[in-house]
């Protein structure tokens, strides 16, 4: 097997929810019509709709990339704190495999979530995304709270 790296550099707009801006799509074209790979790490919000995802990939997105911190209601939208935010980020992903927009997932890991790992991996696996991005949250200034332990 002979690997092929891409030396089109990659630009990932984050946020906060970058989906708030209202140069949102002037700024994905533009930066895709430089020459620059752009992906885009939306909350799961009502602003990620199926017409946002399309008008983003006609803007020249290359991959949205979305937070799935559980593998059910429950455990995720704990952590995000956002009755509805597992229902919505399953819709956005759905919603971008159906135009042919590579998805990423992005998992942060915390001790309630460690012992749902294989029920993550189980649902990671159904969602043909093109990356499984794992982050370990260590809980210090504002990813340290008193609220549930996420820890």
């Amino acid at each position: 097997m002979r690997l092929q790296l891409s030396r089109q550099p990659v630009f990932v707009l984050t946020g906060g929810d970058p989906l708030k801006r209202p140069d949102i799509f002037e700024l994905v074209e533009y930066a895709s019509t430089h020459g620059v790979r752009i992906s885009l790490t939306p909350s799961a919000t009502p602003l990620l709709t199926p017409e946002a995802i399309l008008k983003l990939k006609q803007c020249g997105l290359a991959r949205l990339a979305i937070s799935l911190d559980g593998p059910t209601a429950e455990t995720h939208d704990a952590f995000r704190r956002v009755p509805g935010s597992y229902d919505w980020t399953l819709r956005a992903v759905s919603w971008a495999r159906e135009i042919g927009l590579p998805v990423q997932i992005n998992t942060t890991i915390t001790r309630r979530s460690l012992q749902e790992l294989d029920s993550i991996i189980a649902l990671v696996e159904q969602l043909d995304i093109v990356l499984w991005s794992v982050f370990f949250l260590v809980p210090t200034g504002p990813g340290f709270h008193d609220g549930p332990d996420f820890r």
